[in-house]
């Protein structure tokens, strides 16, 4: 029987996740580990609040005698918050590193991001696992995504002990999941940088679940590039919603206007000018590692996830609003009940 451990339990993936594992024969507990609960009820599950960052995750592992961790907390969404952000998303996967190994877990599973190849014009496409990462500082969310991959990576070879699976999925969205990239492709007009019409992908929150609950079950350590299948152009993306308005953003204007609205916290700016890089050069990835030693095969290609996306926000008009709401009103709780349990040195 097996005892796993989700971090950012309360998280999308995380709910998407917990009931694959908890009807598997061999799970015996799923013990979550976040500063707030999660809303659904789960089987198996037991819920601790702590923060990623605390020493104390080494005993929680210990006391329920946990063999994989799933660590799936990350800020998704950029802040200006750049000293939090860099505790949570380095510090913290630092942390459950080493308290994973000292607790003699067997494996760890960690959430990385495409985004941590960088989007550069020289980018192959498709990009596969052996590709360097080149995610540049001044979008922070890709940066931290390429140091953590790079310290999982550092320890995995420092610590063979300890399985190390690090997933590098697209672009995530679902019916009630979405990030400041979904939301910018619904942006009221259609846009290109410079005339660039770069490559995209989609995944389905549900597949990226399967595909960690596979690494899990075979206790298969690696790196894993995760998509469905298929890629779009930008122009097919608008293709699918079509607008009325296009317009075609010259490089000297964008990235200055961009780079002003974020310092000045412009409710439209929802990321540093860097991460205008991933609209204009492609980053598409491989999955055929993901295919071939997990049997990872996609329910939903990139088009499917995009076209169902799209279907839902059009059946629910009030939908983004009623999100953006939850996601403020989660926001504040978030950081009050951060405050309330964790104080870092």
């Amino acid at each position: 029987m097996s005892v796993f451990a989700v971090t950012g339990a309360s998280g999308q993936i995380a709910g998407k996740l917990i009931p694959l594992l908890a009807r598997q024969e061999g799970c015996e507990k799923i013990i979550g580990i976040d500063i707030k609960p999660p809303q659904e009820k789960f089987e198996k599950f037991e819920f601790l609040k702590k923060d990623v960052r605390s020493p104390e995750l080494k005993e929680v592992f210990q006391a329920n005698k946990v063999q994989v961790v799933f660590h799936l907390a990350f800020v998704l969404n950029p802040i200006h918050n750049l000293n939090l952000m860099y505790e949570i998303n380095l510090k913290g996967t630092k942390n459950v590193l080493k308290c994973a190994r000292e607790a003699e877990a067997e494996q760890v599973i960690v959430t990385s991001s495409a985004t941590a190849y960088g989007a550069h014009p020289d980018n192959p496409v498709p990009l596969k696992e052996e590709h360097p990462l080149r995610a540049e500082p001044g979008f922070d969310y890709a940066y931290h995504k390429r140091e953590m991959d790079l310290l999982c990576q550092e320890f995995a070879q420092n610590h063979p002990e300890l399985k190390i699976t690090i997933f590098r999925p697209c672009i995530v969205v679902g019916k009630r999941f979405e990030n400041y990239i979904a939301r910018v492709l619904l942006h009221p007009f259609n846009f290109f940088i410079a005339g660039a019409d770069p490559y995209l992908q989609f995944i389905a929150e549900e597949d990226v679940a399967r595909g960690l609950m596979l690494s899990a079950l075979k206790r298969k350590e690696g790196i894993f590039n995760l998509a469905g299948e298929g890629w779009l152009k930008l122009s097919e993306i608008w293709e699918i919603k079509k607008r009325l308005i296009t317009l075609n953003f010259p490089e000297w204007f964008i990235y200055p206007a961009v780079r002003l609205g974020w310092r000045i916290h412009f409710p439209m700016a929802e990321f540093p000018a860097g991460a205008i890089d991933y609209f204009r050069y492609p980053w598409v990835v491989d999955i055929s590692k993901a295919e071939k030693e997990l049997g990872f095969v996609p329910e939903y290609s990139s088009r499917k996830v995009w076209e169902d996306y799209i279907r839902w926000r059009e059946e629910n008009p009030l939908g983004f609003w009623q999100t953006r709401r939850k996601k403020r009103i989660e926001k504040r709780t978030y950081q009050q009940a951060r405050q309330e349990i964790f104080t870092p040195d």
